[in-house]
């Protein structure tokens, strides 16, 4: 008869392991399902765009700006990461994802809404911020919201949902594009981003 040893105790700041299951158990599945959603958001948004490139350039002109409506998105989304922390520290985990949520869906709507393409680089601008900030409050989240022995579970299921959302995202895009066209792409933030909020 072999013995597993004691079980680790959670580090200071982790919740109690109260024995549930999984991290879609009822007690947890509406903080999962707005990570979750709030996570395949931020991935969509980084990576479907490319598929919406030629209708932009198309609509808006100034192709030569094109390159930028990505590296604008990804260079602030890296900046916000890092300044995150502080921000998260000061104001909260639960304030700052609903700011950062509120603020990323607001800056989707300017970008549908932009009427050349500089206004689209700004909004991006302004969305990658968005985009990594909250990215950066799921994962701070799941320390707090989550159980000690839970976290590499929630942490898999991010990964997970990052990983389709970025591989299939494009492909969604295209498709939002041929139909209805290039402004989707960035409008179906609004209802997603509502699911995510409540």
């Amino acid at each position: 008869m072999t013995s597993r040893g004691p079980v680790a105790a959670a580090p200071a700041g982790f919740p109690d392991d109260d024995g549930v299951s999984g991290v879609f158990s009822a007690r947890y599945a509406p903080g999962t399902v707005a990570v979750l959603t709030t996570i395949a958001l931020a991935a969509f948004d980084a990576l479907a765009i490319v598929a919406a490139l030629p209708a932009i350039g198309a609509d808006l002109g100034q192709v030569g700006l094109l390159p930028w409506v990505i590296t604008g998105f990804l260079v602030t989304s890296t900046i916000a990461v890092v300044v995150a922390g502080p921000v998260i520290d000061a104001f909260g985990v639960r304030a700052t994802f609903r700011v950062t949520l509120v603020g990323f869906v607001l800056s989707s709507v300017a970008c549908a809404a932009a009427p050349t393409m500089p206004v689209l680089v700004a909004g991006r601008v302004l969305q990658g911020f968005g985009g990594g900030l909250v990215v950066a409050v799921c994962f701070a989240a799941v320390g707090a919201a989550y159980p000690y022995r839970r976290t590499a579970r929630a942490f898999a299921a991010e990964s997970a949902v990052w990983g389709a959302a970025g591989c299939g995202g494009p492909a969604l895009a295209a498709v939002l594009v041929s139909h209805v066209g290039w402004q989707s792409v960035f409008l179906v933030n609004l209802p997603l981003g509502l699911v995510a909020a409540v």
